[in-house]
């Protein structure tokens, strides 16, 4: 009996840490990753979007090239003013794992703001988003995001 439960424990472990297994785990990572970023900016809190986005973080927003991360806090901040909330509704996503500490996420959403008296300042409006993860000291980390308006 010991022995079928030792093998048992070794299939298991085998299965739990084979690649497939840690491809799946790290897409789903990098999925928590980016519904973490839509929920604050769906308040409208721009400093918590970007927490996962180092210094060097790269962003693209309808054709204007933002070099650093602090260049798109401002830019967003300035895009934001008077923004207090978003609706905003992931039509689609997908994410490519490119290697084991990289991933492409892909995403066809549409958003809603508003402002402090609930007052409508853009209706709902379509948008695309494309955001480079790599992993990082065990986090995966917004290197490069483009995000375009028909």
């Amino acid at each position: 009996m010991k022995s079928k439960s030792i093998v048992t424990l070794l299939l298991t472990i085998g299965l739990v840490s084979s690649p497939l297994v840690v491809a799946c785990n790290a897409k789903q990572q990098v999925f928590d990753t980016a519904h973490n970023m839509w929920e604050h900016a769906r308040n409208a809190q721009l400093e918590r979007m970007w927490e996962n986005a180092p210094t060097d973080h790269t962003y693209f927003v309808a054709g204007l090239p933002l070099w650093s991360k602090q260049e798109t806090l401002d830019t967003f901040t300035a895009m934001f003013e008077g923004v207090v909330s978003q609706d905003i509704e992931v039509v689609r996503e997908e994410v490519t794992m490119l290697s084991e500490t990289a991933a492409l996420y892909t995403a066809d959403m549409t958003y809603t703001q508003y402002d402090a008296d609930n007052n409508l300042l853009v209706p709902t409006s379509p948008y695309s988003m494309t955001i480079v993860f790599v992993l990082r000291d065990g986090k995966w980390m917004n290197l490069h995001s483009h995000q375009s308006f028909p």
